[in-house]
């Protein structure tokens, strides 16, 4: 699946500046695991990426078109003085653990991604191949 992003802080600062992008590529498994690479440009206009693996939990019913994902990995790229704006952050490398809730209905999907304290990722994506 491709993504295309909007982001919202729920705070306001002054370091944030640049132009918000954010694209990924995730290969979904039939057993619902998947993995995944995000470039971005992080809030401080710092290029960055974060390669994770994850599981999607599908919901059932009437609720059939919804999942939630959790996933893990490593962000690399909050550098200098930003390095302290995510935890565990060394050298421009950090541990990550995401959640999210989504809905799709055949190849179109969105999903909401929580950013920690920092904010929340409202994503848009399409299925250019199923395995």
């Amino acid at each position: 699946m491709l993504k295309r992003l909007r982001y919202i802080h729920f705070t306001d600062s002054e370091d944030y500046k640049g132009t918000p992008y954010f694209f990924s590529a995730e290969v979904h498994r039939k057993d619902q695991w998947l993995y995944g690479l995000g470039l971005f440009n992080n809030s401080f206009d710092q290029f960055s990426q974060y390669l994770y693996g994850g599981y999607q939990f599908k919901f059932k019913d009437s609720l059939k078109n919804f999942h939630t994902k959790i996933t893990a990995g490593i962000i690399h790229g909050y550098k200098d003085e930003f390095q302290d704006k995510i935890p565990l952050n060394n050298s421009g490398f950090a541990p990550a653990i995401i959640p999210s809730l989504g809905w799709k209905k055949d190849k179109l999907g969105v999903d909401v991604i929580l950013l920690g304290n920092a904010g929340v990722l409202f994503t848009i994506g399409y299925d250019i191949y199923s395995f």
